[in-house]
């Protein structure tokens, strides 16, 4: 019966806004990408690879408020399969790239903490104007690396 509910809530929404549909599949298609380089490039080179060249062929990233960008990627990543997995530095290529699509300036950010369980964390946010967007808590982390 899940199956057929999950099969039900995307069809309505392919018909509902088939331009969201559309911009699902491309950045489901760069979470491939990136999951597939990581395995064979540095870290700077995978998001140099994720970063749009020019503002492309399609708008609808400009005309969706960044929270929304950040709802579609979430949603994505919340299928928890294959490559297509929750984790953080994953969601941080993919907002960046449809950010930067949509004319905005943000940075991927990665920081570390030492303290709490487990003894060594580290976790990837963007952030913009100085500030880190779409996190439910502030990270607390010392940050160790920023692109661009």
């Amino acid at each position: 019966m899940a199956a057929a509910q999950f099969v039900g809530r995307l069809y309505r929404s392919i018909r509902r806004e088939p331009d969201v549909a559309f911009l699902a599949l491309r950045m489901t298609c760069w979470v491939i990408v990136i999951s597939s380089m990581a395995r064979l490039c540095s870290i700077p080179r995978l998001f140099k690879l994720a970063t749009p060249v020019t503002r492309g062929l399609f708008h609808s990233e400009e005309r969706l408020a960044p929270t929304r960008l950040a709802a579609v990627v979430d949603a994505i990543l919340r299928t928890n399969v294959a490559v297509l997995t929750p984790t953080c530095w994953k969601r941080a290529a993919i907002l960046y790239r449809y950010l930067r699509l949509a004319g905005h300036a943000p940075h991927i950010v990665f920081g570390l903490t030492k303290a709490g369980d487990p003894p060594l964390a580290g976790h990837a946010w963007i952030e913009m104007d100085g500030r880190p967007m779409f996190e439910v808590t502030p990270p607390d982390f010392v940050e160790i690396y920023r692109f661009p």
